[in-house]
């Protein structure tokens, strides 16, 4: 998905996932061209919380080992309950449950940062109900004038404020 420019949108909250123990929100900041990235990232999983700001190294914010170095892999790894967050100096890899997410730093033009997200599923135990902008195809195909509308998932400051997901409670 890209939102290239969007004055609703610009510099915003939106939910990207969410789910009774899963949520990942995200900030679409507009650069001087108006074009829209992500630059920073709130993820909840399960009771662990941590944040991202321009960087796949995360700040992990709950109680954790310390990060343990993978010589073989050349990253970074933290094991967290059902899964771990395993990074390097350009990508945060995300293992909970049935979730795989990718995050990666990149540059865009004049030297300015942004971030991507990647969202792979297994078929193990899917949670019920799943919202938010890449979410709601957990169990649902969207056309792409469906996808393309987004606007009704972005986020108040007081979810990302605690790590939640309002747009959840809309759906019990």
């Amino acid at each position: 998905m890209e939102v290239k420019r969007d004055s609703d949108a610009a510099n915003q909250l939106f939910h990207l996932y969410c789910s009774e123990s899963v949520t990942v929100t995200t900030l679409f900041y507009e650069y001087e061209d108006k074009l829209l990235f992500m630059t920073k990232f709130w993820v909840k999983l399960g009771e662990t919380l941590f944040t991202l700001n321009l960087s796949p190294k995360p700040k992990i914010l709950t109680s954790h080992e310390e990060p343990v170095f993978i010589e073989e892999l050349g990253r970074y790894r933290v094991t967290i309950p059902d899964g771990h967050l395993e990074w390097d100096d350009s990508k945060l890899r995300v293992v909970y449950k049935y979730l795989r997410i990718n995050f990666s730093s990149h540059v865009y033009l004049q030297g300015s940062a942004y971030m991507n997200v990647e969202f792979f599923i297994s078929n193990a135990d899917l949670e019920t109900p799943v919202t938010g902008i890449v979410g709601r195809t957990l169990h649902n195909s969207l056309t792409t004038e469906e996808f393309e509308t987004y606007l009704q998932f972005k986020a108040p400051v007081s979810d990302v404020i605690t790590f939640k997901c309002s747009l959840q409670n809309d759906l019990i």
